[in-house]
């Protein structure tokens, strides 16, 4: 189990941990926020979008949540553009054309993997 997963039970169990946790899980979820805000590409902000989805690992609520779900479809309409053009160029390539396209997309569909 995680370790901030353990204490933030430990504590919760203990009763005194309440408000340390709900003031740790704002700043969490704020920068987790601004690391996925739809003017950030993924390309540029890959290790910071990382670091904010593993700090919301050590918590659990609807607004967690709720910001996972939009940081998906913020990720999903990133990598559309990118998809379509793959997707057409794909027949008629062989493959040095869309590589830069692939690599493109990986990272974005890297990152909703482990947000699921």
């Amino acid at each position: 189990m995680h370790i901030a997963r353990v204490s933030a039970s430990l504590l919760l169990g203990l009763g005194i941990g309440t408000p340390l946790l709900a003031q740790n899980q704002g700043a969490a979820l704020g920068r987790f926020q601004s690391a996925f805000a739809r003017d950030q590409k993924t390309y540029q902000t890959l290790d910071q979008k990382q670091a904010a989805l593993r700090a919301l690992g050590a918590f659990d609520s609807a607004r967690i949540t709720k910001a996972l779900v939009d940081a998906y479809a913020t990720l999903e309409q990133e990598l559309t553009p990118y998809a379509e053009k793959r997707r057409k160029l794909l027949p008629r390539s062989k493959g040095a054309v869309t590589y830069p396209l692939r690599m493109k997309l990986q990272p974005i569909r890297n990152l909703q993997d482990e947000i699921l």
